[in-house]
């Protein structure tokens, strides 16, 4: 089994696709300028005398459409319809378009290195032994077969011959990758390229558990920036901010065509591939975008991890995509939390609390006018003040932190502006080593801060109003 990084796989998909218009102009300045051999002809070079000069290979007619085409390679068979772009073989499989028409475009006049007679026996060009063939069937009855031998002596292109001819040539890798392909740089992706501008949301279960949900926020709400878009879920705890960079990492590869490594269009048993209904990991990317059931992990003999895969709802085919394209399945949800969850809107707080357990102090703002503890105070002392408390950050996460509510360390309360205002409570409680785990609403969080930041504020209020 041979996989290929995803980032390589979509370079070598590209790289085919602009081949048409660089065959288009090769065409005509071979035609312009050299001679044009016909792979029937008794006039070709001898084996001893090979023509090493470019030429180009009529296979078919430029105007001629094929009713099939068959591609075989690797023993797998694609048979195409090129009009519909499915393959016979399994109904799930279409093919890109234009590749379809690089293929007869390319075959109208193939660049051919070299063309001399093949009087030695074929098997010393590994011909008559290829499983590697493509054929063109039409209405009429008639069938190309054209064949790709062993690597040349140069050791940078292939023999190639035909059915219905003696002649050998030679033909670049270039060549015989669009005569030849590899059947699933050709497929057509069966994972469907997100439109940022439609998502709202992630949402990943594991086993049909719930992991993490990722919301964009459609209102700004209390107690949330409007800096921030994004909140996310995890299983029983409340929703917080999500870093945007990470975000877009973990969406950034469906946001083109993703490449699968491997197909396996006839799984036996999805068990096997850990893609069993109510088994894998499945991954949704909404509204209605993106829903991959992710399955067992493969070892393909590269540092890079690869994991079975396949649509949600569907059993085949199963397909291999790597676990850098699969981010959003295998990124720690404390990775994408924003490390500030204080921090609001200073101007959508009408009061701000903060107590320790020996004293508290109250920040007020009302219109133009600030105050601490009941006296007025300067606009830019209230901004600062509020500033440490929006400043807080995140040290480290623990779902499994133990504390005491007798160990009381700090709360900050904060009321919003308006008829209606909301009120929420953050309180701190020692935890372990110098470490304090936060409380929403009295609810415990798993995010954990340093004792001494919390110091720090308390000591600068302390300061700031004795």
């Amino acid at each position: 089994m041979r996989l290929v990084h995803p980032t390589q796989e979509k370079k070598q998909m590209k790289n085919i696709r602009p081949l048409l218009a660089l065959f288009a102009i090769l065409t005509v300045l071979i035609i312009t300028n050299f001679v044009i051999f016909a792979p029937d002809t008794d006039s070709s070079p001898t084996a001893q005398d090979p023509q090493q000069h470019p030429v180009t290979l009529n296979l078919i007619a430029a105007d001629q459409m094929p009713t099939t085409i068959i591609l075989q390679k690797d023993g797998s068979r694609l048979t195409i319809d090129p009009e519909t772009l499915t393959a016979q073989e399994h109904e799930h499989i279409t093919v890109e378009g234009t590749y379809i028409s690089l293929l007869l475009h390319s075959s109208a006049a193939i660049p051919v290195l070299s063309a001399f007679s093949g009087d030695s026996p074929n098997h010393e060009y590994g011909l008559s032994s290829s499983e590697t063939r493509t054929f063109f069937s039409f209405d009429d009855g008639t069938r190309i077969e054209i064949i790709l031998g062993d690597r040349a002596f140069d050791h940078r292109s292939y023999y190639m011959g035909t059915a219905s001819s003696s002649i050998i040539y030679t033909v670049s890798e270039q060549t015989a990758a669009i005569l030849f392909p590899e059947h699933r740089l050709i497929r057509n992706s069966p994972i469907p390229i997100l439109d940022g501008a439609r998502f709202m949301e992630i949402r990943l279960t594991d086993r049909d558990e719930p992991v993490y949900d990722i919301l964009r926020r459609t209102e700004v709400r209390p107690f949330s920036t409007t800096l921030i878009h994004f909140d996310l879920t995890e299983a029983f705890s409340l929703p917080m901010g999500v870093q945007e960079d990470v975000l877009s990492d973990m969406l950034r590869p469906f946001t083109e065509e993703i490449m699968p490594g491997e197909y396996i269009d006839d799984p036996q048993q999805l068990s096997e591939y850990g893609l069993a209904d109510h088994q894998g990991t499945r991954l949704m990317i909404g509204p209605d975008q993106i829903d991959l059931t992710i399955g067992n992990e493969l070892w393909n003999g590269t540092a890079e991890s690869y994991r079975y895969v396949r649509l949600s709802g569907t059993e085949k085919p199963v397909f291999t995509l790597s676990e850098n394209t699969l981010s959003a399945a295998f990124t720690d949800p404390s990775a994408m939390i924003y490390p500030y969850p204080l921090l609001v809107d200073i101007s959508t707080v009408a009061r701000c609390t903060l107590q320790s357990p020996s004293a508290s102090w109250i920040l007020e703002h009302r219109g133009t006018t600030y105050s601490g503890n009941g006296s007025s105070m300067p606009a830019r002392d209230y901004t600062s003040l509020f500033s440490l408390i929006n400043g807080l950050k995140i040290s480290e996460f623990n779902h499994e932190a133990t504390f005491d509510r007798n160990d009381f360390i700090a709360s900050v309360t904060l009321q919003t502006t308006g008829v209606s205002a909301d009120v929420r409570t953050y309180a701190w409680y020692l935890c372990h080593d110098g470490q304090a785990v936060l409380t929403v609403d009295a609810l415990p969080t798993e995010f954990l801060f340093t004792v001494e930041s919390l110091q720090n504020i308390i000591e600068t209020f302390v300061e700031y109003f004795q």
